[in-house]
């Protein structure tokens, strides 16, 4: 039996380049993924191409923004719907302005900080 068999996993952040490889594995051990991301295209076609490499496997996709405390309940309802549960949750999700730190402003400092620490708690 594999350790993750009958198991709903919800991997927030899914679509990265990080976290890719971690739903492939998942679904190698026999959970079902929700893959979330705030790239809701990218999660989609990520979706779609591990539906095709694991036939018959239950993948499914979300936009989940870890700022956003609707976002993060919307994810959560959508897993335990389509999934019929939430067993794990792979939180891979970080969010960079792309700016030198003297070039950030307040508002792009706090949401980093909102999405990074907020967000986990959330």
């Amino acid at each position: 039996m594999s350790k993750f068999a009958g198991k709903a996993v919800l991997l927030a952040g899914g679509a990265g380049y990080l976290t890719t490889p971690v739903c492939r594995q998942m679904l190698t051990e026999g959970a079902a993924i929700m893959i979330a991301d705030i790239k809701e295209d990218r999660a989609a076609a990520v979706a779609r191409e591990l539906s095709m490499a694991f036939p018959g496997a239950r993948i499914a996709s979300v936009m989940l923004d870890t700022g956003d405390e609707n976002s993060i309940r919307n994810a959560v309802q959508k897993t335990v719907r389509d999934l019929g549960g939430l067993h794990v949750l792979v939180n891979a999700t970080y969010y960079s302005v792309g700016k030198l730190v003297e070039e950030i402003s307040m508002e792009e400092f706090d949401k980093a900080l909102h999405v990074n620490v907020y967000g986990s708690f959330s």
